[in-house]
């Protein structure tokens, strides 16, 4: 299967170790120190490891087994003053899969060797989705579907607030085009978790907007809209590089318009004409997210890095590494 995802450089040492010799490699501990209840739960449930490259780590969250413990993992939202003597050969691994803006300002002061983010340029690539080509076409009646569009863009948020100004956007936007809000944020309801409300949706379009402008950081709200029976268009704005990520006429980048008024009317036109609408979901079926938990393709990459004796080629400093040149401002509010 062809994957769309950014390349990445790795560093590695030429000391490495073959995948064929799964029996014999030594068994890394992995101590997840620092996790919050929601990944301390999944990674009990779930055997990261299974499908891996290499599959000789352990994850562990006894803090007793500090001393013994080859990888430290420490999530950024539960990182504080208090943290653990870091002893001479422990790889300290910062994760966070939230954007810049959510992380707080004291993490410099802390000793840490890689970094688990969302992030293409992280140690271990840890992605929200990844865009696959399908192995074949989903048979689809797209007449029917369309028939069904009865409704302009849909919107379903919890929190209107943000530094990507999301509900200035949206707010303008929907003096010209109607805009259905749902969740907490609007009068709308849908029953059912967030992935199959968006498959009984019956607007034609639905607003990805993320918290951040932010590199990379692309989140379920966009990746979810190339699952399976997700019949709607995405209107995407988000991280800058979005393009590296998606594939091109699967979605509509609000940045590729002046205002949220030419959107609408650029969305009116796409509404309007059935063979132009279908064009976008006929091109989105062409591909499938492999979703799966942050946690588990982390995992796996970093299981292969320990394996690699994969060493950074520069000192990281945790506070750049956050900020630089990763984020924008909006301008089109």
């Amino acid at each position: 299967m062809e994957t769309l995802r950014p390349s990445k450089k790795m560093h590695v040492s030429t000391e490495t170790i073959s995948d064929s010799k799964q029996t014999r490699l030594y068994q890394f501990t992995i101590l997840y120190y620092a996790a919050p209840p929601y990944h301390t739960h999944n990674l009990n449930i779930i055997d990261f490891f299974h499908g891996c490259d290499f599959q000789n780590c352990e994850i562990v969250f006894d803090r007793s087994l500090l001393n013994t413990s080859d990888v430290v993992i420490f999530e950024h939202s539960m990182i504080n003053d208090g943290l653990p003597k870091k002893t001479k050969k422990q790889t300290w691994i910062f994760v966070t899969f939230e954007s810049p803006y959510t992380t707080q300002n004291t993490y410099g002061s802390f000793q840490f060797d890689w970094t688990m983010s969302y992030r293409h340029d992280a140690d271990a690539f840890s992605p929200y989705g990844i865009i696959k080509v399908r192995s074949s076409n989903k048979g689809k009646d797209y007449p029917s579907i369309y028939s069904r569009k009865t409704h302009n863009v849909v919107w379903i948020a919890s929190n209107f607030n943000t530094v990507s100004k999301r509900k200035s956007y949206v707010l303008q936007l929907s003096k010209h085009i109607d805009v259905d809000i749902y969740g907490r944020c609007g009068d709308f309801s849908c029953p059912g978790t967030f992935f199959e409300c968006k498959k009984k949706l019956s607007e034609q379009f639905i607003l990805s907007f993320e918290n951040s402008l932010c590199k990379d950081y692309m989140t379920e709200k966009i990746f979810s809209i190339y699952g399976d029976d997700v019949n709607i268009i995405p209107i995407v704005r988000g991280a800058p590089n979005v393009r590296q990520y998606l594939p091109v006429n699967t979605y509509i980048l609000t940045s590729d318009f002046a205002s949220p008024l030419k959107l609408a009317n650029f969305l009116k036109m796409v509404g309007n004409n059935e063979t132009s609408y279908n064009s976008y979901l006929k091109e989105k079926d062409k591909y499938y997210n492999y979703s799966n938990p942050n946690d588990e393709t982390g995992m796996c990459n970093m299981c292969k890095l320990l394996n690699r004796r994969y060493k950074r080629t520069q000192t990281l400093n945790i506070r750049e590494w956050l900020w630089k040149g990763q984020c924008i401002n909006p301008s089109d509010v």
